[in-house]
């Protein structure tokens, strides 16, 4: 099957097959007693209590007023032409254009889909499009035959987001730390325009101190990423501080031995995205394989996708070289292990030597935004009617050809093939479809709300 993803969209059946129509529908009868009667249709000749946009026809002694499919002299009232008690319908063909419940065609407002469509007494069938009642007058019926459609755009869900930066708070950092500090609110602010979903770790001191003959600068993040100015900085609902300085040859070591204090602000599903920010090379204690093997069994198993990105010195310092002579390291070592980790897991690599650091957030923006938009999976939108799990369906539409997909309980039934299922059983936001029914297709999907499910 040819189905091409072009421009998605989602088709919102607003009224659900079967409902019982909303008493707020209605206009004022001006042929009978001025009163709203549930259902009338704009036909200001059409009093019924559920009429449709009829000719007004007469139907027999005693009946002047028949302008619906439902007899309008009916509406709570006895017609003394049929003898029916008050609020029956004329049971048999005797309106010449409503005749045992077919299309009228005399009336051009009354053109939705079906029109008086019933079967037997007159009004018994399906929804009149025009007056949004669920059948036309007190004839049994089997309600909506056909869901009035609307359309809205379809909203492709993104992945949330939750970047962990270890900053390097040794005194040769300054000029970094100062950079971090001035860039990372506007990084975050770009993040948030692009409509993603972010939370922000910091890993590093929130004061100078010297401890065990090593010295740490602070660093401070403003609002509104911190909750409150001043430094140090405080928590908020997107901000976590980690209060530990990392020194030279620490940012690994550090990362792995306080990823407790971290843990729980990364999210299921997420995207995680660590920065490492240090002017020299990891030490002698845990390395890139430890921490490798950290995001293997702690991280991968509940994030989307895990990438490590290196902020660092990218030149060796050659044999007799001076401090920051020309071809010199701006550091203390090339970072050869951080360096190997992006490597490993499609991270990128900048240099911690830069002057200007706004090419470095402009890349590590382009690479935190790219890949959270999914082309399976969409939010299902706000609409008019309460939304029954039971009573969603998948349409597939390629030029006329439509192709409804089945549901699937949950991601294991993609084995099947095409199938969709709900990101959440209970509470869903959104529905996945299996890459079989998604992946290389074109052409549009539509989210019919309010008929029965159907499935695999």
């Amino acid at each position: 099957m040819n189905r091409p993803v072009g421009i998605w969209c989602l088709c919102l059946l607003l009224a659900a097959c079967g409902a019982e129509p909303s008493s707020a529908i209605g206009t004022v009868d001006d042929e009978t007693d001025g009163r709203v009667r549930p259902g009338a249709d704009e036909d200001a000749d059409d009093s019924g209590a559920n009429g449709g946009a009829d000719s007004d026809v007469f139907d027999g002694p005693g009946d002047t007023d028949d302008s619906g499919p439902t007899a309008d002299a009916d509406s709570g009232r006895a017609d003394t032409s049929d003898g029916n008690q008050a609020g029956d319908v004329d049971a048999g063909p005797v309106d010449a254009n409503d005749a045992g419940g077919n299309s009228d065609a005399v009336d051009p407002e009354e053109s939705g889909p079906g029109g008086d469509t019933g079967e037997g007494a007159d009004g018994s069938g399906s929804a009149d499009a025009s007056d949004g009642s669920g059948s036309d007058g007190d004839g049994g019926g089997s309600g909506f035959g056909v869901c009035g459609e609307d359309y809205a755009v379809a909203d492709v869900a993104t992945l949330p987001v939750d970047i962990v930066w270890i900053v390097d708070g040794s005194p040769s950092m300054d000029d970094s730390i100062a950079n971090i500090e001035a860039n990372l609110n506007a990084f975050t602010a770009r993040i948030a325009a692009s409509g993603l979903d972010y939370r922000v770790v910091m890993v590093g001191a929130d004061r100078e101190y010297c401890f065990d003959a090593r010295c740490y600068n602070e660093i401070c993040v403003p609002p509104p990423l911190s909750a409150a100015a001043g430094c140090p900085d405080t928590d908020s609902p997107r901000y976590l501080h980690v209060r530990q300085g990392v020194h030279s040859s620490d940012a690994i070591d550090l990362s792995i031995e306080y990823f407790s204090s971290y843990r729980s602000f990364l999210r299921s599903g997420s995207v995680v995205h660590f920065v490492f920010v240090t002017d020299d090379d990891a030490g002698f204690g845990p390395g890139r394989e430890e921490f490798q093997a950290l995001l293997d069994s702690s991280i991968r198993p509940t994030a989307n996708e895990v990438h490590v990105h290196s902020i660092v010195d990218l030149v060796d310092s050659p044999s007799g070289c001076g401090v920051f002579g020309d071809d010199c390291s701006c550091g203390d070592e090339r970072g050869d292990e951080y360096i190997a980790l992006s490597e490993a897991t499609d991270g990128l690599v900048q240099s911690v030597c830069a002057a200007d650091w706004a090419p470095i957030f402009d890349a590590l923006e382009e690479r935190v935004v790219e890949g959270t938009a999914l082309p399976c999976n969409y939010a299902l939108p706000e609409v008019d009617i309460t939304l029954a799990v039971d009573r969603v369906n998948v349409v597939l539409v390629d030029g006329e050809e439509r192709t409804p997909v089945p549901n699937v309980t949950n991601g294991a039934g993609c084995a099947s093939g095409d199938g969709w299922y709900f990101d959440d059983q209970v509470s869903p936001t959104g529905v996945i479809l299996c890459p079989a029914a998604c992946l290389g297709a074109t052409g549009s999907i539509e989210l019919e709300f309010g008929c029965s499910t159907i499935k695999i």
